[in-house]
């Protein structure tokens, strides 16, 4: 099995910097499988993802992980982002940066909750660029359901306080993750900084009309016996 390793850079779009993880196999692997794009969930970033993208390279795949604006080590929007599609394109200025799409070029996409919903609409808005799409967690919701949730989510609990009382409430939220001490504090960290952006992702994401975008998947043969891996 390869030895690889994951490599952390940023791109530059026209409202900010994008921070991203990769890894890109030698070129004289053996076997070079199409690229894997990895969308985060909120609140966390590109790191949540690292195991996995050690786990494809080492089968041949280059894989590729950015933070959403507002989210990990990528800047933070001026104005308030207004709906899914902002999310999209900025992503899109990446993708096309580091050369992931180019006329004949396709990867696969998988998204995580949030993600899941970027994942979602970029598969309709771009079918040619994508080959295959993976959805974890998405929130197929009527829309009444997204209300309610929305409602639930939309919600400041740990906003920077002069007295520090947001950092153990973030603790506190953050419990339910498990019984990994490392993992907790990350997760901890992750929402600490994003306690903004979690806020402006859900507002679009609850917002959007997933069933109607997922219904419009059309990538031919987007769940393949093979599959990604």
């Amino acid at each position: 099995m390869m030895s690889v390793s994951i490599k952390k850079a940023y791109f530059d779009t026209p409202s900010g910097q994008i921070h991203y993880r990769y890894i890109v196999p030698a070129p004289d692997t053996s076997k070079r499988e199409m690229p894997c794009v990895f969308l985060h969930m909120s609140a966390t970033s590109s790191q949540h993802y690292e195991k996995m993208l050690v786990l494809y390279a080492e089968r041949g795949y280059s894989v590729w992980a950015p933070d959403m604006p507002g989210f990990g080590n990528s800047y933070d929007p001026e104005t308030k982002p207004e709906n899914t599609r902002w999310y999209i394109d900025i992503f899109w200025k990446f993708f096309e940066g580091v050369g992931l799409v180019a006329p004949g070029k396709k990867f696969h996409a998988f998204g995580h909750h949030s993600g899941a919903a970027l994942a979602c609409e970029m598969a309709v808005i771009y079918p040619q660029y994508i080959e295959s799409v993976c959805l974890a967690g998405p929130a197929i919701m009527t829309r009444d359901q997204q209300l309610t949730m929305f409602a639930k989510l939309n919600k400041p609990f740990n906003e920077p306080k002069p007295d520090g009382s947001h950092l153990l409430a973030t603790w506190n939220f953050i419990k339910g993750t498990g019984d990994d001490l490392a993992y907790r504090h990350q997760e901890v960290l992750a929402h600490i900084r994003a306690w903004k952006g979690r806020l402006e992702i859900y507002s679009c994401v609850f917002n959007q009309d997933f069933w109607g975008l997922f219904e419009s998947i059309d990538l031919g043969a987007w769940a393949k016996e093979k599959g990604v891996g």
